[in-house]
C-alpha cells in the first residue's frame, strides 16, 4: 500500500541500487522518499534509475534539492497536489475511478525547534480548512514523549509539547505498529542515539477507515531510518519475473548446459519444442547463475551479514563494537552494489545499463511499467458505466471482442459469395504466399527479430 523511507541521500551508486532493490520487492502502491538530497537537473536520472518512472509530485520550487519525493502506482491510485512548504506536501489520494480516498501529508520536518512550530501550525491550518479522512507520515524529527529517545541529551518537556499540542488541536494521533520500536539512530560507536521521530499520524475517520491495515517498521538497510511499511493483511512483498541475462553466455559451463538441455527429446510441432526446451532450460539457468555470479552471491552475503548485525544490535543497542560492525557491513553492501553495475556495464550494451537503469537490468528493467500494461484494473462500459470486479471486467472484454469478431450462427446455412466478392481480395501472388511451406530461413528471421527482452511462446 504505501512505503515512507528517510534514505539520508541518493547521490552514490551503490546506495542508489540497494534503495532500488528494497523497493522493488515492496512494490507499495505509494512511495515517499525523505532527504534524498538530489538536485533538480539531476532527478530525473536518478527516478529512473530508482525505477521510479511515471507519476511523482516533488517542489524544487522550495529548494534547491527538494526533500520530499512521492511516487505511486496510476493503475492503483491517483495523487492530486494540494499544497506544499519546505517541510511537506499535502496532497489528495483517490481511487482510479476518481472517489475520494484519504487526505496524506508527507512530512520531513527542520531540524531546528523554531522552524518545525511554523510547520505545526500549518498542520493546524491543514485541519481546519479539510473534512475527511487523513494522515500524516514520515520523518517529524520530533520526540512525542520522553520513552522516545535513549542516549544522548535527556528529552525534556519543551522539546514535545508544541508538538503534543498539534496532535491535541488537528486530531491526529499514532496508529499501533510491528517491529523496531526506535525509527532512527547515529550509528556512533562512542554516544549511540536511538529515537522514534518517523511515525504515521492520522484522524479518527482514517484510522476507522483503514483498520486493517498493518503498519511495519523494516530494517533501515543502508539508511540511518527504519522504513515505514503499511500494508493490509495478504499483501507481500510480490514475485519478480525470470529475464535471461546476457552475462550467462560468459559463465564457464553455459554452452554444456544448453547444449545437455538442447539433446533431449521433446513431442510436438516445431514451435512446441522450442517453447518446451526454453522453458525446461530456465531452472537450470537459473542454478548456473548461482553458480558462476561471484559478485552476486558476495552482495548477497553482505545483505545478509548486515541484516544479521542489525538483528544483533536491537538487544545490544549501546553496545560500541556491534554499531561498528553495523556501519562496517552496510559500507560492504554498497561496495558491492557499485561492483555489480561496473561488471554489467562491461558484459552487456542494453541502453538502459549504459543510462543507469540499476543492476541486474533483465530482472529489474521495465518491470514496473510491464505490469503496468498488462493490468486492467478499469474499463468503462458503452452505457459510460464502470464493472466493479474482476469478473464483470473479463465478461465485458470477451462481449467486446465477440461484436468486433462475430461468432458462430446456427441460422447461416451457406457462405455468401456476393457479399465475399464485394470486398477486398487478395492477388494471386498473395494467395499462394499464405499457402507456402514456412522455411527455415523465416523461423530464424522470426526469432532473430525478437527483441532482447523478448521469447517466443508456444503459439509463436
Amino acid at each position: 500500500m504505501l512505503a515512507a523511507w528517510n534514505v539520508r541521500g541518493l547521490n552514490k551508486v551503490g546506495k542508489l541500487w540497494e534503495v532500488s532493490s528494497h523497493l522493488f520487492k515492496l512494490q507499495p502502491d505509494v512511495i515517499v522518499l525523505i532527504e534524498t538530497r538530489v538536485k533538480e537537473n539531476k532527478a530525473s536520472g536518478v527516478r529512473n534509475k530508482l525505477g521510479l518512472k511515471g507519476d511523482y509530485i516533488n517542489k524544487y520550487c522550495h529548494l534547491g534539492n527538494w526533500r520530499v519525493w512521492i511516487k505511486w502506482n496510476p493503475n492503483k491510485v491517483i495523487i492530486i497536489d494540494v499544497t506544499s512548504s519546505s517541510q511537506f506536501i499535502h496532497c489528495g489520494v483517490y481511487a482510479v475511478d476518481g472517489n475520494f480516498k484519504f487526505w496524506m501529508t508527507s512530512i520531513y520536518a527542520h531540524n531546528n525547534l523554531t522552524h518545525r512550530k511554523r510547520l505545526w501550525k500549518d498542520l493546524e491550518d491543514i485541519h481546519k480548512n479539510q473534512q475527511g479522512p487523513w494522515c500524516a507520515v514520515e520523518d517529524f524529527n520530533n520526540v512525542a514523549s520522553s520513552q522516545d529517545r535513549i542516549g544522548g541529551n535527556l528529552v525534556t518537556e519543551i522539546a514535545y509539547e508544541d508538538f503534543q499540542a498539534m496532535m491535541d488541536i488537528t486530531g491526529l494521533g499514532e496508529m499501533d505498529i510491528t517491529g523496531e520500536f526506535f525509527t532512527w539512530t547515529n550509528k556512533k560507536a562512542s554516544n549511540p542515539i536511538y529515537s522514534r521521530i518517523d511515525r504515521l499520524l492520522a484522524n479518527v475517520e482514517w484510522l476507522h477507515e483503514n483498520s486493517q491495515v498493518v503498519l511495519t517498521i523494516l530494517p533501515p538497510h543502508v539508511s540511518d531510518h527504519e522504513i515505514l511499511y503499511l500494508t493490509t493483511p495478504g499483501e507481500n512483498y510480490g514475485r519478480g519475473q525470470f529475464r535471461f541475462n546476457n552475462c550467462w553466455v560468459n559463465a564457464v559451463g553455459y554452452l554444456e548446459c544448453v547444449e545437455r538441455n538442447w539433446a533431449q527429446p521433446t513431442r510436438g510441432t516445431p514451435m512446441q519444442k522450442l517453447w518446451f526446451k526454453l522453458k525446461r532450460l530456465k531452472p537450470d539457468l537459473v542454478k548456473l547463475q548461482k553458480q558462476s555470479n561471484d559478485i552476486q552471491n558476495k552482495k548477497t552475503k553482505a545483505r545478509k551479514m548486515m541484516d544479521r548485525a542489525y538483528e544483533e544490535l536491537r538487544c545490544h543497542k549501546m553496545d560500541p563494537n556491534i554499531i561498528g560492525i553495523v556501519k562496517e557491513r552496510t559500507k560492504a553492501v554498497i561496495y558491492w552494489n557499485e561492483m555489480e553495475e561496473k561488471m554489467m556495464q562491461q558484459r552487456t550494451k542494453i541502453e538502459s545499463i549504459r543510462l543507469g537503469d540499476g543492476n541486474n537490468a533483465y530482472l529489474h528493467a521495465f518491470l514496473k511499467s510491464k505490469h503496468s500494461s498488462q493490468r486492467m484494473s478499469i474499463i468503462q462500459k458503452e452505457d459510460r458505466t464502470l464493472p466493479t470486479t474482476q469478473d464483470d471486467i473479463a465478461q465485458e472484454v470477451m462481449d467486446f471482442y465477440r461484436k468486433l469478431m462475430g461468432q458462430d450462427s446456427t441460422r447461416l446455412h451457406q457462405v455468401d459469395i456476393e457479399a465475399l466478392t464485394a470486398g477486398s481480395q487478395f492477388n494471386k501472388g498473395k494467395r499462394e504466399m499464405l499457402v507456402s511451406k514456412v522455411t527455415i530461413e523465416e523461423i530464424e528471421k522470426a526469432l532473430q527479430g525478437n527483441g532482447e527482452l523478448k521469447s517466443p511462446g508456444v503459439d509463436g
